[in-house]
């Protein structure tokens, strides 16, 4: 067997568990429909469209993951909502 390439070891280093990984975040199910919705229409062609709402996404995810963890540069869970509620629903 050969040893591991520095990239295999990278990704080794970051699948590793952390302490709250497995913890449940409170995001609604409205939220993780909408997420879905913009990501799809992001994958299907609406790159240009939909760009600022995948950032909106991702920052209501990192929003609800490091929330009351003191985190620098995330936006609060509530003001990251309203930036997605901005998006329309995609078509």
């Amino acid at each position: 067997m050969s040893e591991p390439t520095p990239d295999e070891l990278r990704q080794q280093l970051l699948d590793a568990p952390l302490d709250g990984d497995d913890d449940a975040i409170g995001l609604t199910r409205r939220q993780a429909t909408k997420i879905a919705a913009i990501l799809d229409a992001y994958t299907r062609g609406n790159q240009q469209l939909y760009y600022d709402a995948v950032l909106d996404a991702r920052n209501l995810l990192l929003a609800h993951a490091y929330a009351g963890q003191g985190a620098t540069g995330i936006p609060t869970p509530a003001d990251a909502s309203t930036q997605l509620d901005h998006w329309p629903w995609p078509t």
